[in-house]
């Protein structure tokens, strides 16, 4: 998945991770961080900087549980919730989307679809 692809290559980029943790190890911490970040990213989580300090605090456990080495983990966790921040951004703008077509072809009056489509226009764009 190119989701997991992105934050393996931002964890990879540490040489002593991948001497020290492997490739099969690094790719199995970017699928869990990919779970963990659909699970807790909410649409503005980049926004409130409490919700963005709960989720700096579960990469750098996740760090930490795998192993990942110390010496780049505050790079890797800025790395990490860059990545975050565009892929949850990515993943809204395609929900909205996906609602909107969804919405649009089961509405019953002709004159809700371009209101809703203008709103998600909008919507879109804020993200």
């Amino acid at each position: 998945e190119p989701y997991e692809l992105a934050f393996y290559d931002a964890l990879s980029q540490n040489q002593s991770a991948q001497e020290i943790m492997g490739v099969d190890k690094l790719r199995e911490l970017a699928i869990v961080l990919v779970d963990r970040i659909r699970e807790n990213a909410s649409i503005d989580w980049n926004l409130k900087e409490s919700v963005r300090a709960r989720m700096k605090v579960a990469v750098k456990r996740l760090l930490r549980q795998y192993g990942y080495p110390p010496d780049m983990e505050a790079l890797a966790t800025e790395l990490v919730l860059e990545q975050a921040k565009v892929i949850t951004n990515i993943l809204s703008t395609t929900e909205v989307i996906y609602v909107a077509a969804s919405s649009s072809s089961t509405a019953a009056s002709s004159d809700l679809q371009p209101n809703y489509e203008t709103n998600c226009e909008t919507r879109t764009d804020r993200y």
